[in-house]
């Protein structure tokens, strides 16, 4: 998959989420792309104070699409639990919200062990 297949895919899965989740509308969620983040960091969700969020996940994912798809879940959870109860913490409501999607939850741990223990390179994930 190159960049402009996994950025499609992205918006694409994010536009599925948000029409499973009747608790979000539909224009407060934005995937921003992919970017160069800092060392180990995955994805990063920034939250507004009107209750929109964006997201971005590292470029190096791409090619890598459970990975892909389970960081853009991390992240889409954030988004979840800041439109809702304007929190972006890992706490029980992003637990609950993340473990509502099992496989793409344990997923998600296995890619944050890439990142964190083996310094997020395409090889190593």
């Amino acid at each position: 998959m190159d960049y402009y297949d996994a950025n499609d895919k992205c918006k694409e899965l994010i536009a599925e989420w948000l029409t499973e989740d009747k608790m979000i509308d539909l224009n407060k969620v934005t995937f921003k792309g992919f970017a160069d983040l800092d060392f180990g960091v995955a994805g990063k969700c920034l939250g507004y104070k009107d209750g929109k969020s964006e997201i971005l996940i590292s470029y190096k994912l791409i090619g890598h699409d459970a990975f892909m798809e389970a960081v853009l879940w991390h992240e889409y959870c954030h988004s979840y639990t800041w439109y809702n109860y304007h929190t972006m913490n890992h706490d029980s409501d992003y637990h609950k919200k993340k473990f509502s999607k099992p496989i793409l939850a344990i997923l998600d741990v296995i890619s944050a062990f890439a990142f964190n223990f083996m310094g997020g390179k395409n090889e190593d994930i």
